[in-house]
């Protein structure tokens, strides 16, 4: 019976011999691998309620697109979402932006700078023409 309290099973084939350990450390690792079992546990935990969450949230807005497309509008629903499984983006629409499937700068979360190349496109045009009359 001794013999089995000096393993650790840490996979179902793979397994780690600590009969030649003294008691305390044979503790602390003990201690240690129940540390990283119950963070794991917590990590797969966080991950089916961020799952869930996102799956609630997708069927929501699927259901307002279905139901605003069904009264005859157009629309293009975007969401980007970090939480512990990572980065998802989603677009929906029957709109032409939807069916391109790219995020916008802003949807992204990312600083608009359209107005900027266009005054940048301006002083271009502007330092063209005034070099091609002078």
């Amino acid at each position: 019976m001794s013999e089995k309290k000096d393993l650790i099973n840490l996979t179902d084939n793979k397994t780690i011999d600590l009969s030649n350990l003294n008691e305390d450390d044979k503790r602390e690792i003990n201690m240690l691998i129940a540390k990283k079992r119950i963070e794991l546990e917590h990590k797969a935990t966080e991950q089916k309620i961020d799952i869930e969450s996102l799956k609630i949230d997708l069927q929501s807005k699927s259901d307002q697109v279905f139901d605003f497309v069904d009264k005859g509008g157009s629309i293009t629903i975007t969401k980007t979402k970090e939480d512990s499984t990572g980065r998802t983006e989603v677009i929906m629409g029957n709109t032409d932006e939807a069916a391109r499937g790219k995020l916008s700068r802003s949807a992204k979360g990312l600083q608009d700078n359209s107005k900027w190349m266009i005054i940048g496109a301006v002083v271009v045009g502007i330092i063209a023409i005034i070099s091609f009359s002078g």
